[in-house]
C-alpha cells in the first residue's frame, strides 16, 4: 500500500505542477470511493494537450518512471491506452489521451478530493460505476450463480452500496447510450439485494 501511495503523489505532483488536466479512474477511483481492494496500476485519463506531453514525459523520467517514449508517443497518436512502469515498485502507470465524448465527459465532470496532503482530480461515483458497465459490457450469459466471482461486478456493488445521492437516472441513460441497460439492471438487482453470500463481501 505504501508503494502505491508513492505512486500516486509521485505523479499528482507533476502533473500539478504542469497545471494538467486529468482524472483518475479505475481501480485507484473504486478504492477512493469504497472497495476495500488491492490494485497495480494507475489508470489515469488525460487531456489531449500535446503542448505539455514533453513536460510531462520529461517529468516522468526525473521522477523515476520507465518512459519509453517512441510507444508513448505512438499512443498519444492513436488515442490507445500506454502503460509506463515505475522503476521504485511492480506498479505501473496506465494512460489514456482523452478523445472520445466518454473520456472527455470524465474529464470535464472530475471532482477535487484530498489525498495524503495533496489535491487529486478523481472521477464521481457515477462515472466510476459507468465505467464498470462499460468494461463489463454484456453480461446476459453469465448465470446469476457466477456474477459474483467477477471482481469488476463486486466493484459495481460494493461501490454503489457505500455511497448516497447516486444519480441513476443519469447511470440509465448512459447504459442506454451503449445498448447496455439490462447490464444495469443486474447489477442494480444485486447491489441492492441482501443476499448471504454478499454480506460477507462488505
Amino acid at each position: 500500500m505504501a508503494e502505491f501511495e508513492n505512486l500516486v503523489t509521485r505523479v499528482t505532483r507533476i502533473m500539478n505542477d504542469l497545471q494538467m488536466k486529468y482524472v483518475f479512474v479505475g481501480g485507484f477511483a473504486v478504492i477512493f470511493h469504497g472497495r476495500s481492494r488491492t490494485t497495480t496500476d494507475l489508470d489515469i485519463i488525460l487531456d489531449n494537450d500535446p503542448s505539455k506531453f514533453p513536460l510531462f514525459l520529461a517529468a516522468l523520467k526525473n521522477a523515476n518512471f520507465d518512459v519509453m517514449e517512441n510507444q508513448v508517443r505512438m499512443a498519444i497518436k492513436e488515442g490507445t491506452n500506454v502503460s509506463i512502469f515505475d522503476n521504485e515498485s511492480l506498479l505501473r502507470i496506465d494512460l489514456k489521451m482523452s478523445r472520445g465524448s466518454d473520456e472527455k465527459e470524465v474529464l470535464q465532470q472530475a471532482i477535487e478530493e484530498s489525498y495524503k496532503g495533496l489535491r487529486i482530480r478523481l472521477a464521481p461515483v457515477e462515472q466510476v460505476l459507468y465505467g464498470k458497465i462499460l468494461y463489463l459490457g454484456d453480461i446476459s450469459d453469465i448465470p446469476d450463480s457466477e456474477l459474483l466471482s467477477y471482481n469488476d461486478i463486486v466493484d459495481f456493488i460494493t461501490v454503489f452500496r457505500r455511497q448516497k445521492d447516486i444519480n441513476i437516472e443519469w447511470l440509465k441513460k448512459k447504459a442506454a447510450t451503449r445498448g447496455l441497460e439490462l447490464t444495469l439492471q443486474r447489477l442494480l438487482k444485486l447491489a441492492r439485494t441482501n443476499f448471504q453470500t454478499q454480506k460477507k463481501l462488505f
